[in-house]
């Protein structure tokens, strides 16, 4: 656990160090429009799933996106512990390799969900270890702005990681 955190907090004090930077990203690099939307999609899930579900369904993307519109779908209906609607659609988007990342961090919320966090911990450490590939150490900012690292997916992974690596301390003996 002490090897897995010093690993992780290089990756998170550099992501953390690129969202000043993103945020004021010159104007010839703006967000991918699709990107935008589902982000919307998803906070407005936690309010309204059903509408921000419809609204998933009307979208009309190219194939090649549809996974991630499939990622988002089930990060809403987590949200709004419809878990096992969750967990079919996590077996769909599981048939496509270049989406191991984020079905490792789907199925770590997943675990979380249920109360399971020995599985929660185990996927959120293999989403790291696959989002960080796509996430190179220096190279962040140019990895965000091309669209190859999911770093939201990965903070998200990380969060989890450093919860449970603060609940592990909040039940140690003081010494």
């Amino acid at each position: 656990a002490v090897m897995m955190r010093h690993r992780l907090l290089p990756l998170l004090a550099a992501l953390l160090l690129q969202a000043p930077v993103l945020a004021q990203a010159p104007a010839a690099a703006p967000p991918q429009p699709l990107e935008g939307q589902l982000v919307q999609l998803e906070a407005e899930g936690s309010q309204d799933p059903d509408a921000a579900l419809a609204k998933l369904g009307e979208l009309r993307v190219a194939d090649e996106l549809q996974e991630r519109v499939l990622y988002t779908r089930v990060r809403i209906l987590l949200d709004v512990g419809r878990t096992e609607a969750a967990e079919a659609l996590i077996k769909q988007l599981a048939v496509h390799p270049e989406q191991e990342g984020r079905v490792q961090l789907l199925r770590s919320m997943l675990a979380d969900r249920r109360g399971d966090d020995e599985v929660a911990v185990a996927s959120a450490g293999k989403a790291v270890v696959q989002l960080e590939k796509t996430c190179p150490a220096g190279g962040e900012r140019a990895a965000i702005e091309s669209g190859s690292c999911d770093f939201r997916a990965l903070w998200q992974a990380l969060r989890i990681l450093q919860q449970a690596q603060r609940d592990a301390g909040a039940n140690q003996p003081a010494q």
